[in-house]
């Protein structure tokens, strides 16, 4: 059974099923907050907010970028970490898409985009039709030419012969920084970096 993320958003999942587990398990969660400083102890870690005042936890699990975490435990890189954007625009469609899969990926050298994904095909479709993403890593965000991404994929794909139908436009987003680079010539020294953290 396919997984994906739950109709009513991530807030979902986040705020409810997974903090709740947390909680039930003795956790402490605390969420919605911003952090000033990380500083490690013989044993745990002391957090401080910007309130200034400080928590202390015994374990510290970091999903956020390797600079940022540097910064709050008072460090600094000595390597520059590159990253990549990524442009998603976002379709309604009626009509035949032309394969089954709830992502459709792009192996190809012929287009940007690198990735369908078809909501419709995990939560049904919606008056009658699909509705999808299609996510376009980009080097530069400030250089993009949104217009031509879009165009560019709308003609790959009918030249396949996907999505026969009415295509509909609904709108797109770029996040910045969605996916670091890690090159060969900087993988040791973030090894290093988390090790010393």
């Amino acid at each position: 059974q396919p997984l994906a993320r739950p109709k009513e958003g991530f807030g979902k999942i986040y705020n409810e099923i997974i903090r709740d587990t947390l909680i039930s398990s003795g956790v402490s969660v605390l969420t919605d907050c911003q952090v000033k400083a990380i500083r490690p102890l013989d044993k745990g870690f002391e957090i401080k907010f910007p309130d200034n005042s400080i928590k202390i936890y015994d374990k510290l699990i970091s999903t956020i970028p390797l600079e940022t975490i540097a910064f709050l435990l008072g460090k600094q890189l000595d390597f520059p970490i590159e990253y990549r954007a990524l442009f998603s625009l976002f379709y309604c469609f009626n009509g035949q898409l032309g394969y089954d899969a709830p992502i459709l990926s792009n192996f190809t050298e012929e287009a940007a985009w690198k990735r369908i994904i078809t909501f419709s095909k995990y939560y049904g479709t919606y008056e009658g039709g699909d509705y999808f993403c299609v996510e376009v890593p980009v080097e530069n965000s400030n250089t993009i030419d949104k217009i031509q991404l879009r165009e560019d994929f709308e003609s790959h794909v009918k030249h396949f012969g996907l999505l026969q139908g009415e295509l509909k436009y609904q709108g797109d987003i770029i996040i910045q920084n969605a996916y670091p680079v890690y090159s060969r010539a900087i993988v040791d020294k973030i090894a290093s970096a988390k090790h010393s953290f």
